[in-house]
């Protein structure tokens, strides 16, 4: 999997799935009981899917309670995203006669429905909107790089939102009123700069001067802060960032360091709907036992109120790791 739309859909960063520490007891005592989606492929299988986790900061349960490759016959699951009242998943996954598209499974009864057929165009994200109308996409025609469109809920009405051929643009996410987009712009030169625009479209704005670096946004469930990721080559560090939505008040929330020569790596953020909590997938390489350095992913807690991270124990299997989305529902 060093290349092809899983990896593209899932980040720059390809995960393998290994065993998590556990937390502390007092970090635990913290911590509340959550539920999300997380992207799944088994690479002896070349099985795909989006898996059900739920973790109550000390130990993390995979459900198979989304649906398989076997199954449903699609490949390259990613960019999970629950409709606000939870009944609903939204996802991209490649079906065999075409590029990746955007599809619907309903959370009760499994029922999967395409909301996209066009073979000539490559879906990389969608997301729903705060109230549930409208799904925010990042979409590119073939040999093309991504643009950003808003759709209503069922597919119809799509309107471009931005149109920078030069440029590509994803990693979107909605501000909690429903009326501007966090993304990120990617160009050669200036890597990865976080970017709003208005969801009805408009004109694009960086956030911050100069610009914020940094990969996989999200907005705060109040909408007074953002989150992001960093990764530094030369100091082989990752952060998750935290600042104003006007880019001032930088704040560094978490630090890590790798060893040898390579960097680790942050993707998958993800703010729980209570606000307190904010999930990620941290990827390092480490030394296996006969001496070659491994790629391994990790799923960790940080809260919000205390900056403790917890590191539930979880054993997938050997299934590789991606993006990830809470349930609406904090169960307590």
């Amino acid at each position: 999997m060093s290349s092809g739309p899983f990896r593209r859909i899932c980040g720059a960063i390809g995960l393998v799935a290994a065993a998590i520490l556990a937390a502390s007891a007092a970090a635990l005592a913290q911590s509340g009981t959550f539920a999300f989606a997380v992207t799944l492929y088994n690479p002896l299988t070349n099985a795909s899917a989006i898996g059900y986790v739920q973790t109550d900061g000390f130990d993390a349960e995979l459900i198979s309670r989304f649906t398989y490759t076997e199954a449903d016959g699609l490949e390259y699951h990613g960019s999970p995203s629950f409709s606000p009242d939870g009944s609903t998943l939204l996802f991209v996954a490649q079906p065999s006669d075409r590029l990746p598209q955007i599809y619907v499974q309903s959370v009760v009864d499994g029922l999967t429905e395409a909301i996209t057929t066009d073979a000539e165009k490559n879906y990389m994200q969608a997301v729903w909107s705060p109230d549930g109308t409208k799904i925010a996409y990042a979409a590119a025609d073939r040999g093309r790089l991504e643009d950003i469109f808003v759709m209503n809920a069922d597919g119809s009405g799509s309107v471009q939102i931005t149109d920078t051929p030069e440029l590509s643009e994803i990693g979107i996410s909605w501000s909690p009123d429903g009326t501007t987009l966090l993304y990120v712009q990617r160009e050669s030169q200036l890597g990865y700069q976080l970017m709003t625009i208005p969801a009805e479209g408009g004109q694009s704005q960086p956030v911050g001067d100069p610009a914020l670096v940094g990969t996989t946004p999200k907005w705060s469930v109040d909408g007074t802060r953002l989150f992001f990721a960093t990764r530094d080559m030369e100091t082989l560090t990752a952060t998750i960032q935290s600042a104003a939505p006007d880019g001032s008040d930088a704040q560094t929330l978490y630090t890590i360091t790798g060893s040898g020569d390579s960097a680790p790596g942050i993707d998958g953020i993800a703010v729980s709907p209570d606000g307190s909590t904010l999930a990620f997938v941290l990827a390092e390489f480490v030394s296996s036992v006969n001496g070659n350095l491994d790629l391994v992913n990790t799923l960790h807690l940080l809260s919000l109120e205390t900056l403790e991270v917890e590191s539930p124990v979880w054993i997938t299997d050997g299934l590789w790791v991606g993006s990830l989305d809470f349930e609406p529902t904090t169960v307590q």
